[in-house]
C-alpha cells in the first residue's frame, strides 16, 4: 500500500479588504500554515489551519517550525495505518494544534482521494448542509461605521450579521443599536465580545442586547473562566457561545460538567484538525449541547474542510466567512454555492485541487 513520501510545509500572507478589527487586535494581513502530503502512489493532499497566539496558543513561525519537525516522523509509514498517523500527530504537536490540523487534514486528504471517498466519510460520515447559510463578520469600529458596513452587506444578500464587539458596554450597546437601526428587524443578529466584558458587564450588556433582538452572544467573558461562563450561560436572556475556552475535548466536557448549556463554536484550526473537530461536534450534540462552526482568518482550503466536519455533526450555526474578508484567495476552492449560501461539501477528499504550490 502507498506509503507517506513527503509532507511540505509553509506559511502564506493573506491580504485582508481593508482592516480587520477584533477586541484584542487589528489586523491588515493574516498568516496561515499550508500542507502538501504525497504518497508514495503519486496522490497527494492539502491542508490549512492559521495559528494565532491568542486562539490556538501558537505563533505562526513556532507553528511552522513544529509542524516540520512532526512531519519528518510521518516519512516512510503506510498510509493505511492512518490511525496511528494521526495519533503521532497528536503527541508530537501537542500545543500546536493549528500545526497538527494542517497536516492532519492533508493525510486526511490524500486518504480519501486514495480511496475516492469525500472527505467527511472519514470522520463520522457526510449527512449533507442543505443550503446552509454562513454568518458575516462586521469588524470593530465606530458605530456608524459599522451601521454603513452592516447595511452594505445587507444589499448584497447578506442575511445573517455577526457584529464585533470590544467594550466598553455603554459603547457597544450602541454599536449593536446603530447596526440594528440600519438593517431593520428582518436582519438576524449575532454579537462576539472577544473576552472583553467582566461578569457584570456582560450581564449589562445582555439586558440591552436581548431587546435589541441580538439571538447569540458569543465569548463574552475570559477564556480561562469556564465556570463564569457556566453560570452566565444559566442566567443569560441570549444564548451564550463559547469559542477560545474550548481548545479540547476534555475543555468541552468540563464546560459541560459546570453546568454550560450555550453554544460551543468549534474551529477547525484550533481543535487541531477536522478528525478532532467532527469528534467534538459529535461529543457536543450527544451532551445536548448546540454547536456552530467557526472560522480563523484561512483561505478556502480550509473553509472546504470545515464545511467537511459540520456536514457530521449539522452545527445550528456556521460562520464560514473567512475568505469573503480576503482581497484575494489563494485556493481558489468554491466553498459558497453563492454567497451567503454555502457549496455542499464534496469529495474526492475534500473536493477541491488548490490552485496553490507549497
Amino acid at each position: 500500500m502507498p506509503r507517506v513520501q513527503g509532507v511540505t510545509l509553509s506559511l502564506r500572507r493573506l491580504r485582508v479588504r481593508g482592516v480587520f478589527r477584533i477586541a484584542y487586535g487589528s489586523w491588515r494581513e493574516a498568516e496561515t500554515l499550508y500542507a502538501r502530503v504525497e504518497l508514495s502512489d503519486g496522490t497527494v493532499g492539502w491542508g490549512e489551519a492559521a495559528p494565532a497566539p491568542r486562539v490556538t496558543g501558537e505563533y505562526p513561525e513556532a507553528g511552522l517550525a513544529a509542524g516540520r519537525m512532526a512531519a519528518g516522523k510521518l516519512i516512510g509509514v503506510d498510509v493505511e495505518r492512518l490511525g496511528e498517523l494521526l495519533d503521532r500527530l497528536t503527541v508530537l504537536l501537542r500545543g500546536y494544534p493549528a500545526a497538527r490540523a494542517a497536516i492532519a487534514n492533508a493525510l486526511l486528504d490524500a486518504y480519501a482521494r486514495l480511496h475516492g471517498a469525500p472527505l467527511c466519510d472519514l470522520v463520522g460520515g457526510c449527512r449533507g448542509m442543505g443550503g446552509s447559510e454562513t454568518l458575516v463578520t462586521v469588524s470593530l469600529g465606530e458605530p456608524w461605521e459599522m451601521a454603513e458596513r452592516a447595511s452594505e452587506l445587507v444589499s448584497r444578500g447578506f442575511r445573517m450579521l455577526k457584529v464585533k464587539l470590544g467594550g466598553p458596554v455603554g459603547l457597544d450597546v450602541e454599536r449593536v443599536r446603530a447596526v440594528r437601526e440600519a438593517v431593520g428587524e428582518g436582519v438576524v443578529v449575532t454579537v462576539d465580545a472577544n473576552q472583553a466584558w467582566s461578569h457584570w458587564d456582560a450581564l449589562r450588556a445582555l439586558e440591552e442586547l436581548e431587546k435589541l433582538g441580538v439571538v447569540l452572544v458569543e465569548q463574552p467573558l475570559p477564556a480561562h473562566d469556564l465556570e463564569a461562563l457556566a453560570k452566565l450561560s444559566s442566567v443569560s436572556p441570549v444564548p451564550i457561545a463559547v469559542d477560545e475556552s474550548v481548545l479540547t475535548l476534555r475543555d468541552l466536557v468540563a464546560l459541560h460538567r459546570l453546568g454550560f448549556r450555550g453554544y460551543v463554536n468549534i474551529k477547525v484550526s484550533r481543535v487541531g484538525g477536522v478528525d478532532v473537530a467532527a469528534r467534538m461536534g459529535i461529543v457536543a450534540r450527544e451532551l445536548g449541547l448546540e454547536t456552530m462552526t467557526g472560522c480563523m482568518l484561512e483561505s478556502s482550503l480550509a473553509i472546504a474542510a470545515a464545511l467537511h466536519a459540520s456536514s457530521v455533526y449539522k452545527p445550528s450555526v456556521l460562520d464560514l466567512d473567512a475568505p469573503l474578508l480576503l482581497e484575494e484567495d489563494p485556493a481558489g476552492c468554491r466553498v459558497y454555492a453563492e454567497p451567503p449560501r454555502l457549496a455542499e461539501p464534496r469529495g474526492p477528499g475534500v473536493g477541491c485541487e488548490p490552485r496553490l504550490a507549497v
